[in-house]
């Protein structure tokens, strides 16, 4: 699972261009799964939302799943972070 939480991080890291910190500090809330999925973000207090790739996507999900959470059942809190 650790490994499969290492990956996430990474290609979100590659594929969104967000920086370290923003994307650790992402939670299920942030995420919108849909068709396309899409995250929100924070930055220098403005917020903004933009499309979260399929590969990333597919990613988080897996580790999610490797760590017994679903995306779309795991609670909007900001305790709801990706496993450590």
């Amino acid at each position: 699972p650790v490994g499969l939480r290492d990956r996430a991080i990474i290609l979100t890291l590659l594929l969104t261009g967000r920086r370290r910190s923003e994307v650790l500090n992402l939670t299920a809330a942030d995420i919108e799964p849909g068709g396309p999925a899409f995250y929100r973000y924070r930055k220098g207090g403005k917020q903004g939302q933009r499309e979260l790739p399929r590969p990333a996507y597919a990613a988080l999900s897996s580790a999610l799943s490797a760590f017994d959470h679903e995306l779309g059942t795991i609670l909007p809190s900001p305790s709801a972070q990706l496993p450590q």
